[in-house]
């Protein structure tokens, strides 16, 4: 092994195989699984510096609940919002679309 990203990126797979006693896989398996874990990773930090803007604009409320923070449009700004959106020629969401649910 070469380097602290090797070593890092070794002991990510021994953690995996630890998990996974029962799983054998392949390289190209591996590689996904890598590739997927840091697509996540990626895009949590883009959604968290979207929401840290918006939040900061006005534009939605963050409120606490224990450890973790849910958002939420601001009814003060939905006008201005649509308003916003609509001159950047985004189409306005259904009247009945929800986003993403939890489980």
């Amino acid at each position: 092994m070469k380097g602290p990203e090797s070593t890092r990126l070794a002991k990510d797979i021994m953690r995996f195989y630890l998990r996974n006693q029962h799983v054998a896989e392949t390289l190209e398996g591996l590689a996904r699984w890598r590739l997927q874990e840091e697509q996540v990773s990626r895009t949590v930090r883009d959604v968290q510096a979207a929401l840290e803007g918006l939040v900061e604009a006005g534009y939605l409320l963050a409120v606490s609940r224990g450890e973790r923070t849910l958002f939420r449009i601001n009814p003060a700004r939905v006008e201005e919002l649509s308003e916003l959106l609509a001159e950047a020629g985004s189409e306005s969401p259904n009247p009945g679309e929800t986003g993403p649910q939890r489980s």
